[in-house]
């Protein structure tokens, strides 16, 4: 099903506008004396997220749907298997491959047994467990359902042993609460959180007496290791990686003030290097922020900050307003990204860029085109969820 043309207006505007101001500031940046390499290095991310906003506004209530989604799950199977076979048998994948510790600022190391895997579907496997997660908890999408494209999202973010996976789930979740706010959804959501803990608990259980329990072991302590100790109030002192942001915070925070209305232009270097050249710590560390937030107002002052902010936040406020199931899956997922980008940069990296540009486009689709904003994939599968929607599930 096509997009009307007044859907394609709403989309277009937003997007053009942050656009057209990415391509002026990248100008005068340049005039500034900027480098080019580094210019195009700080927007390349940006722009990607436009690009996949605009083709997945287009894409939701079209005749391809069905198929994208259906792809997609290939995707996520395919790709959690692989990262569990990499866990369990070591096969090297593409990506990030460490051991799941975290640096301390004594030199020590919290070693584990467990391997942190990041690859190149784990952005895209974050917003789908985490916008799946919220609408199972509120009561508004059938767990049953979910489980598809839930269960290999759920084993490529857990191994990857990641803390911005919990800052993701939980603001989808909050989100969908506070979207969804009923007496009905927070019952459903305490009984789905005992469900969970039941479910987790047999599992354990279960796998514990078979020959993967020492695997499992290794995952479990892997993950009570890096993430949960690393948040607590003591890793927050000793751990390397957050005291680095710290020190990148307060380096963006200065250069804002620099500049605080137009900012300092992309390819602007915010912070000394922090290591020799030819390594990321020498020649991106100074332009690149974990910080997204802070990064935007250091390059683009408040004005860009007010502009991006406008095009994601929109339709959230939309989708607290009107919250049926598919609205919940895609606002959600785009409120996690959108929270994440507090401590990774989403729209700055190059897988993570399309995930988010991709959520906020369907987000914006949902919302504000009135005959794809319902839609579910055809199909026996978008039958069941049609049913579901109509039962108010």
């Amino acid at each position: 099903m096509a997009l009307n043309n007044e859907g394609k207006r709403t989309i277009y505007r937003p997007l053009l506008g942050v656009a057209i101001y990415i391509v002026v500031a990248a100008t005068v940046s340049v005039i500034a004396g900027n480098a080019v390499q580094k210019i195009l290095f700080d927007i390349r991310g940006l722009m990607t997220m436009l690009a996949s906003a605009y083709v997945a506004y287009h894409l939701l209530g079209s005749t391809i749907q069905a198929a994208l989604v259906r792809s997609i799950r290939w995707i996520l199977w395919i790709s959690g298997i692989l990262v569990l076979a990499s866990s369990v048998f070591g096969i090297t994948l593409a990506g990030r491959s460490e051991e799941a510790g975290l640096y301390l600022t004594s030199g020590g190391f919290t070693a584990s047994d467990a391997t942190r895997l990041i690859v190149s579907t784990t952005d895209l496997a974050l917003v789908v467990l985490a916008s799946l997660t919220a609408v199972v908890v509120v009561g508004r999408y059938s767990f049953k359902l979910a489980l598809p494209m839930f269960v290999p999202a759920f084993v490529i973010v857990f191994l990857g042993f990641s803390r911005n996976s919990l800052l993701g789930v939980a603001a989808a979740s909050i989100f969908a609460v506070v979207a969804a706010l009923s007496w009905q959804s927070l019952r459903k959501l305490a009984l789905f959180l005992s469900a969970a803990v039941v479910l987790v608990a047999g599992t354990i259980a279960l796998l514990s007496v078979s020959p993967a329990a020492s695997w499992l072991q290794a995952q479990l302590t892997g993950f009570q290791t890096r993430v949960l100790d690393g948040l607590t109030r003591a890793a927050f002192r000793t751990d390397t990686s957050i005291l680095y942001r710290t020190s990148e915070a307060e380096h963006l925070i200065a250069a804002f003030r620099r500049s605080p209305l137009f900012g300092n232009g992309f390819g602007y270097a915010y912070q000394p290097p922090q290591g020799p050249m030819g390594t990321f710590w020498g020649d991106q560390a100074p332009y690149y922020a974990h910080n997204f937030y802070l990064w935007l107002l250091a390059k683009a002052g408040l004005l860009g900050a007010i502009i991006f902010c406008f095009v994601a936040v929109v339709p959230l406020v939309r989708g607290i307003r009107t919250a049926t199931p598919v609205r919940l899956i895609v606002t959600s997922g785009s409120m996690a990204a959108l929270a994440v980008s507090l401590v990774a940069p989403m729209p700055l990296g190059t897988n993570s860029s399309v995930a988010i540009g991709g959520i906020l486009g369907l987000a914006f689709g949902a919302l504000m085109d009135q005959r794809s904003r319902d839609s579910f994939p055809s199909g026996p599968a978008g039958r069941r969820a049609g049913r579901v929607r109509r039962r108010g599930i």
